[in-house]
């Protein structure tokens, strides 16, 4: 397996092929994928799971598999700390314990203790390879029954449509002498791996997104956790950054942006067409149109271009004219002076206030740190 063939195969990168070629043809050889026809599915199978190699650990969190006994999940964690890891999604701690000693003579590393090992492109590869002869695919391949192994794979039919692109594709680079297969998507069934909710599924990608656009680290904080009340502005990030690079998914973003400089760049620039947009609907408020506006500043935008500045020159000529009205300047109103200095008093510092809390944070108990528990 030279990595120009794997290349033209799989559809990856000329560097991930460098790095996976070699350990793709052991695992071939170690696990019965010796000919062409095996070799075609095979690819498609390990092409699709891993994102033509860009992935050997699952991108969704694996709290889907929180408890899923039926995997091996007893312990609390479990489901994260055993997402899927390899060529072929390896997923669980039973699996990751089958593998272990599947490979033991190969003198892998402990993937009970050390799941993260399994992404690593030598036991990545040999996994997949133990995994595919381990549930029968050689024969399928032999037989051409392609949808059988994708529900050996997937436990379901997610992704047919991709898989079978892939085998045509792979079959025709190795020659394999069968007419292409028509793409289909076959009535969906039930999978053995759960469909991930959609903000699981953003919480995961999130993080690859501010990488490539930093900008966005000002919009939804440190970490890559995304709060409840930013789940809308995590929704329209994904939407901005799929409509500008004509991508299918969100996931297809993540990938495109992290392998991509030019994609990452026309990411960036959608991103900042759209970013008042994006702040209002995940700022949070003040809060949001406080970051909004730093970030505005801190990108080189001057202060009296800032949205914000006009907003707030806008409201004070307001203030005059409430006050001027209370006060008879612009014409007689019938109240008492305490009515009146309470009127006024109250929509000054309404405007004022509400002008002083955005630019410089507010002292109010609301927002103060909560105290220390005594011990």
């Amino acid at each position: 397996m030279n990595p120009a063939t794997l290349t033209a195969a799989v559809g990856c990168l000329p560097l991930l092929a460098e790095q996976f070629a070699p350990y793709i043809e052991e695992a071939c050889a170690a696990f019965g994928i010796g000919t062409d026809v095996r070799l075609a599915a095979f690819l498609a199978q390990i092409g699709h799971e891993s994102g033509s190699f860009r992935y050997t650990e699952e991108l969704a969190s694996g709290e889907a598999y929180e408890g899923r006994a039926d995997l091996g999940n007893t312990q609390p964690g479990d489901g994260k700390r055993y997402r899927g890891h390899g060529l072929i999604q390896i997923t669980g701690r039973a699996n990751h314990v089958a593998v272990r000693n599947a490979l033991a003579n190969y003198g892998c590393p402990d993937f009970e203790a050390e799941p993260e090992a399994l992404t690593q492109p030598r036991w990545a590869a040999l996994s997949a390879g133990w995994y595919w002869q381990s549930h029968g695919c050689n024969e399928l391949a032999d037989e051409g029954d392609f949808e059988r192994i994708t529900r050996k794979i997937n436990g379901g039919m997610n992704g047919y449509e991709d898989r079978m692109k892939r085998w045509n594709k792979a079959s025709a680079v190795l020659g394999v002498g069968r007419a292409p297969v028509e793409t289909r998507t076959p009535i969906p069934t039930q999978p053995e791996k759960p469909m991930l909710p959609l903000i699981p599924i953003f919480a995961a990608l999130l993080p690859t997104l501010i990488e490539a656009v930093p900008k966005l680290g000002t919009l939804f904080g440190s970490g890559s956790e995304v709060s409840t009340r930013n789940v809308k502005a995590a929704e329209m990030v994904f939407d901005v950054a799929q409509k500008a690079l004509g991508a299918t998914n969100a996931q297809e973003v993540a990938q495109r942006v992290q392998a991509d400089p030019a994609a990452a760049q026309i990411v960036r620039q959608a991103v900042a067409d759209n970013w008042f947009t994006l702040t209002e609907a995940g700022g949070g408020g003040i809060e949001g149109a406080r970051k909004a506006d730093v970030a505005f500043v801190s990108s080189g935008g001057r202060v009296w271009h800032s949205p914000s500045f006009w907003a707030m020159c806008l409201l004070l000529p307001l203030v005059y004219m409430i006050v001027g009205a209370m006060t008879g300047l612009w014409g007689t109103l019938k109240l008492t002076p305490e009515v009146t200095a309470s009127i006024i008093t109250g929509i000054v510092t309404l405007i004022i206030g509400g002008a002083g809390g955005y630019y410089f944070g507010s002292a109010t108990s609301a927002n103060k740190p909560a105290p220390a528990p005594t011990q």
